[in-house]
């Protein structure tokens, strides 16, 4: 009988031990589980925060690639206002310089002209007297 007593004595503490060995078991899976969970959720929060984190950079980015392209478009802008300068003072200088070549040349020709002149008179003064003396 004693046996039977020790065997049920021994049957009970294992099925105790069998019991507390699940319960521990079971604490173990739901401590696993919170812990997976709590990883879960901070992995989503950095997820999110790296890509509020992308969308601020992407929009600085955008800024500052519309600022360069509002500065190449002025600097556009600017070369073609130097062109047209460049082009007036051009067309100014060599209409200047045409206008003084002109009176140059007119100049020259009457001053030529005059000479010219001169010297048709000189020569016809000088026929006229001759033609005196010889009446």
């Amino acid at each position: 009988m004693l046996e039977k007593n020790d065997f049920s004595l021994m049957n009970t503490n294992n099925e105790r031990l069998v019991s507390e060995i699940e319960k521990v078991r079971q604490r173990q899976r739901e401590e696993i589980a919170r812990t997976q969970a709590g990883v879960r959720l901070d992995l989503n929060l950095e997820k999110g925060r790296i890509r509020d984190e992308a969308a601020t950079q992407e929009l600085k980015v955008r800024a500052i690639e519309e600022k360069f392209h509002q500065e190449v478009a002025s600097l556009r802008t600017l070369i073609e206002v130097i062109k047209l300068q460049t082009l007036q003072y051009m067309i100014g200088t060599i209409t200047g310089a045409g206008a003084l070549m002109l009176g140059t040349w007119c100049f020259a020709i009457s001053t030529r002209m005059t000479v010219v002149d001169a010297k048709k008179v000189s020569s016809y003064l000088a026929a006229s007297n001759w033609l005196i003396s010889l009446s």
